[in-house]
């Protein structure tokens, strides 16, 4: 089905579209080419005329020495907010669990249960999960390919995951459906902004969370993803991949139509929509001069502007979107100028 067939069934369709701050700009495509600044040569980066180093991320607790021979579980200790774990998920699954022998959830079951979790999330095509407790053999072209109850049996997993409750805070008088992950999200971005140190370049993208019932919260499609149905999240990540940081340090769910009008537009959305999503994406970078790189879905002059009033550096694919360039890019003008130039050639346009 094509964007417009999905959006008549009620499903949230992203695309190309030109971005809401550039849409004075539709139209604009053969509009004709004007002198709008001038080409020069860039000598100086303006992060070095500043003394902005090149530094590597870091976890404040962890060498990367150390995280090259750590295991699993450390990793993900490391990653992850067990203070959360301890403090709202155990506490809260607790008080919905049932069994028969009214048994408690302690960590150390919590991290089985999980490994269990993250272990059948390995395999594809296995229909029913209880075919991972099967008392029949393993067989090679049926059913699940290992078995788990060595490590808990069918019937504990099952009320675990019954049980399993993500927030200690009340539900709202309104209706909200991501209530229940909204205190898991603040929790692993507070994780980050008091563990994590990110490198000198960090990269905003978009990710999809595969998910294929269309009524989940905030379900969506986005075509150019591998994966294009379910949740997509706003995320930005250590860029400086030869360095060996590739880590994760914010996320941000696309609430869509699902976000409940009761709370209101998000910070600085009052600069425009991608504008305060590009803002509060590179909030742990504030005030460090370090660079945010990113796609043509970000390419917004006035988010770049307002970052660098934020003491950080942005840099963005100017490409045009829909019918029309980027506001302030003279997108013709700079095709004509750079039209028979050999490959190389290197100008800026200081406007």
């Amino acid at each position: 089905a094509d964007a417009s067939e999905l959006r008549a069934l009620g499903l949230e369709v992203e695309n190309e579209d030109p971005l809401p701050e550039n849409l004075q700009n539709v139209g604009t495509m053969n509009r004709a080419a004007e002198a709008v600044g001038n080409w020069i040569t860039p000598i100086i980066c303006p992060r070095v005329k500043e003394n902005c180093l090149n530094t590597n991320g870091k976890f404040s607790l962890m060498s990367w020495e150390i995280v090259a021979g750590a295991d699993e579980l450390e990793l993900f200790k490391l990653c992850f907010p067990v203070s959360y774990l301890k403090d709202v998920i155990i506490p809260r699954t607790n008080a919905h669990l049932r069994s028969t022998k009214n048994q408690q959830l302690t960590m150390s079951e919590f991290f089985t249960f999980l490994g269990c979790i993250f272990y059948t999330a390995c395999f594809e095509g296995i229909s029913d999960r209880r075919d991972w407790w099967s008392s029949s053999p393993v067989e090679r072209f049926r059913g699940a390919p290992d078995r788990l109850n060595d490590y808990m049996s069918g019937r504990r997993f099952e009320d675990i995951i019954q049980a399993l409750r993500f927030t200690n805070i009340p539900q709202p008088q309104y209706n909200d459906r991501f209530h229940d992950v909204r205190q898991m999200i603040e929790a692993f971005n507070n994780h980050y902004i008091e563990n994590y140190t990110p490198g000198w370049i960090s990269c905003i993208d978009e990710s999809m969370i595969d998910w294929l019932n269309k009524y989940c919260p905030g379900w969506m499609c986005v075509p150019r993803k591998p994966h294009p149905f379910g949740n997509e999240y706003h995320t930005i990540c250590d860029g400086d991949l030869l360095k060996g940081s590739p880590i994760m340090f914010r996320v941000e769910l696309v609430e869509g139509k699902d976000r409940p009008v009761e709370l209101g537009p998000k910070e600085f959305e009052d600069l425009g929509k991608t504008v305060g999503l590009m803002l509060r994406m590179s909030r742990n970078l504030w005030n460090t001069g370090k660079v945010v790189t990113m796609d043509s879905g970000f390419s917004v002059s006035k988010g770049i502007l307002a970052m660098r009033e934020k003491g950080v550096f942005g840099q963005a694919l100017i490409k045009p979107r829909g019918r029309g360039w980027p506001v302030l890019v003279p997108g013709k003008y700079n095709d004509e100028y750079f039209s028979e130039k050999e490959i190389g050639y290197c100008k800026t346009l200081e406007q």
